[in-house]
């Protein structure tokens, strides 16, 4: 298995991650089909598999966490063991997340679902207030026009000034 996960990663030069190419979980991580019936769970995460395979076996109840915040990063120099609680401490000492009513969430560019950085939102409400059309500016950031109208209304990225 640790041959299909390592024919699937690609060295990004400026940071070093070994990026997964094969298919994401609606999180962002690499995942891969263990191919075999019977084996439960048949999916695992790729990052936990190029750990297991440079590093040694993860021991019951600990996550396999990345330095990088690259969910899709499979770099084992990348990657460290912790329990869920090391994993939320670093999550707020590097900033990932924001408080609402008490629960803790990605936002913004720090999303593993975003497609746009806090300069683009910028460029975007400048074309909309100079004028440029919903769709090219749809087209140019390869988001929706409804994304486009929501963020020059500010109901998406309320945060970006």
């Amino acid at each position: 298995m640790i041959g299909r996960v390592l024919s699937k990663l690609s060295p990004e030069p400026m940071s070093g991650c070994w990026l997964f190419d094969g298919h994401l979980d609606p999180s962002g991580y690499g995942i891969i089909d263990r191919g075999k019936k019977g084996i439960r769970p048949r999916i695992a995460r790729a990052h936990r598999i190029t750990y297991e395979h440079f590093v040694g076996p993860i021991p019951p109840g600990l996550f396999v966490c990345h330095h990088c915040d690259t969910r899709a990063c499979c770099n084992p120099d990348h990657l460290f063991l912790g329990t869920n609680a090391d994993n939320m401490r670093d999550m707020v000492k590097k900033d990932r997340h924001y408080m609402k009513k008490g629960h803790t969430y990605n936002r913004g560019e720090n999303s593993f679902s975003a497609r746009l950085s806090e300069n683009d939102v910028r460029a975007i409400r400048s074309d909309r207030a100079r004028g440029v059309p919903l769709k090219p500016l749809a087209e140019k950031y390869s988001v929706t026009v409804q994304a486009i109208c929501a963020i020059a209304r500010r109901r998406l990225w309320k945060h970006v000034q």
